[in-house]
């Protein structure tokens, strides 16, 4: 399998980007289901590792959107963590 660097590197010629979104946790149904599993004390050391709380699809789906926009034609080979701050600690 080939990383997304050298994905990138061979299709740049053909103005192809290759990045990758890293989300955190996300409320999604499946997200949910997830939570569901941890107690009230896990889920809620969860939540507070997540800077900005956890995550939307929509806030995943907007960074996608970022990514595919003219504004970020300049951005390729590269991994967007959208997590809500958890990596920042």
């Amino acid at each position: 399998m080939r990383s997304r660097g050298a994905l990138a590197v061979e299709l740049a010629g053909q103005h192809i980007r290759v990045n990758c979104v890293a989300p955190g946790v996300v409320a999604t149904e499946m997200g949910k289901g997830l939570l569901g599993m941890l107690t009230q004390e896990q889920r809620a050391a969860l939540e507070e590792q997540h800077l900005l709380g956890l995550g939307s699809a929509r806030d995943v789906a907007c960074a996608i959107a970022f990514l595919l926009a003219g504004t970020a034609r300049w951005i390729t080979g590269t991994v967007l963590v959208v997590d809500g701050g958890y990596t920042a600690h």
